[in-house]
């Protein structure tokens, strides 16, 4: 049983008056290259930072086993 009561999808769009997005259909949009780059951003920040807390606790978790050990 189909209950759609359209032909198509872009019939029951158009009849709903149609539907935004973030993106413009055709060319780049200023708001998504600007959410594109802080979401890089923010992903090579916490990458960075990540790195440097765990070779902090590495290398703060050998100084003490040598200690221990030597």
């Amino acid at each position: 049983m189909n209950t759609f009561p359209y032909d198509s999808f872009n019939e029951a769009v158009e009849a709903a008056g149609g539907y935004s997005t973030w993106g413009a259909p055709t060319g780049t949009n200023g708001t998504m290259v600007f959410l594109a780059l802080i979401g890089i951003a923010i992903s090579v920040f916490s990458a960075v930072m990540v790195t440097l807390r765990e070779d902090a606790l590495l290398n703060h978790a050998a100084d003490r086993l040598a200690e221990k050990y030597n």
